[in-house]
């Protein structure tokens, strides 16, 4: 025999209406509750987007609870601490304007990784220092992230470190640098696009020396290059090898032709089986 739990279709309707009068009651119970306990919604618009905040609201501002950004990145809150912890694993401690960071203040990203300097909106702007969990960093102006104006980059390596103080733009060495390289050579001079291009001068580690016109990192025009010994070159050079017209002189030894791809071109029958008094250059 089974056993009927409504007689009739409006017992079951009744009890539907019922059960959800009782869920609706409840809910705002919750709401209630919750309210009054401090939770409440807040959103903002800022550079990076709408930003949504659930949690405790103290004197109408938001104390502590989840930011919601666009996309999928959420993070916790805290007034007491002044962090965003966020989903991402990255973790934020400094000043905080409308849930994200605005002023100044210490990124710690998820790879190790740390920025500590000035924010705008959410966004790294202003004076700072990025630092790799490898040790190098790079100090100076950043616009929306992007590295501009003067700098200095350390990289730092086992047995020292190679520095660089010049001009970026565009997040790459663009415009008058120097470098000094853990081997001990420099470089001061003109970049593109974080390679030697222009007007530079060279110091190498072995104490050869280039001064002149550089194209796409080598040596590229118009230069002079002086080997340690004392022997130099004035002239042309193509893709970083002698190239072109110049003179050669080593002591007594001068050499005034037309050189090609780094080799004396002979100028007589009797030069074509004698291998060419010009050394190589010290590769860029």
């Amino acid at each position: 025999m089974r056993l009927k739990l409504f007689k009739t279709a409006s017992d079951f309707l009744t009890f539907i209406l019922s059960a959800l009068i009782v869920s609706v009651l409840l809910v705002l119970l919750i709401l209630l509750f919750l309210f009054a306990d401090g939770y409440r919604y807040t959103h903002y618009s800022t550079i990076i987007g709408k930003v949504h905040f659930i949690g405790k609201n103290y004197d109408s501002e938001p104390y502590k609870g989840t930011v919601y950004y666009k996309g999928k990145l959420s993070a916790e809150y805290n007034y007491n601490y002044s962090t965003l912890v966020y989903s991402n694993g990255d973790s934020y401690k400094g000043d905080i304007t409308h849930l994200v960071p605005n002023g100044k203040g210490v990124m710690t990203y998820a790879n190790g990784d740390t920025y500590t300097g000035e924010f705008v909106d959410g966004t790294v702007t202003g004076r700072g220092v990025y630092k790799w969990k490898s040790g190098s960093y790079v100090e100076g102006y950043f616009n929306n992230g992007k590295l501009e104006g003067e700098v200095t980059l350390v990289t730092v390596y086992d047995g020292g470190e190679d520095s660089y103080i010049g001009i970026f733009s565009d997040n790459a060495k663009n415009g008058r640098g120097f470098v000094t390289m853990l081997s001990g050579a420099t470089y001061s001079g003109n970049y593109y696009y974080n390679l030697h291009d222009g007007e530079g001068a060279s110091v190498f580690a072995n104490g050869d020396s280039y001064q002149g016109t550089y194209y796409d990192g080598s040596p590229d025009g118009q230069g002079t290059y002086v080997w340690a010994d004392g022997a130099f070159y004035v002239g042309s050079f193509k893709d970083g090898v002698i190239h072109g017209q110049g003179t050669y002189k080593d002591g007594d030894l001068v050499i005034t032709a037309i050189f090609e791809n780094g080799t004396y071109k002979p100028q007589t029958p009797s030069e074509e089986d004698s291998p060419s008094p010009v050394p190589p250059l010290v590769d860029n």
